[in-house]
């Protein structure tokens, strides 16, 4: 049979004021802060895919902003090559007139000239051909 004696009895007494003591002191506490932490930390995760949320909103605006800004910057682009492309065409279909101006102008200047060379040409026909005939020795060449 077992016999209890005084020291076992205080040994039981200390190890039950041990038991006490570690978890009102140490255990308790420790629970305490771990739990405070879990709350935290679901805190944290709660904040996180809010702020995530937010920012993928934040990212669909900014994707629609910057394919809008994309879209006009592309209409402005082709709008201002097509303005730069008329005013192309513009100076130089006034280019293609000035070159048909100065062509036509120096057409008729040159059929003038030649019809002036022709009349002069036709005036002094009778002498060069009196004078022809004078150097070649024949007679009563006239007009």
């Amino acid at each position: 049979m077992v016999s209890l004696n005084f020291t076992l009895v205080i040994e039981l007494l200390l190890f039950v004021l041990f038991l006490f003591g570690t978890t009102r002191f140490i255990l308790r506490p420790a629970l305490k802060v771990i739990d405070e932490r879990d709350e935290r930390v679901d805190a944290d995760e709660s904040a996180a895919e809010k702020h995530n949320a937010t920012a993928t909103a934040l990212e669909a605006k900014y994707q629609k902003a910057l394919a809008r800004a994309r879209a006009e910057a592309e209409d402005a682009y082709r709008a201002g090559h097509m303005r730069l492309i008329d005013e192309q065409a513009a100076r130089l279909t006034a280019a293609q007139r000035a070159v048909d101006d100065a062509v036509l102008a120096t057409r008729a200047q040159g059929e003038a000239d030649l019809e002036a060379r022709r009349a002069e040409l036709k005036q002094a026909a009778p002498a060069i051909a009196r004078e022809m005939g004078a150097r070649l020795g024949m007679k009563g060449t006239g007009a």
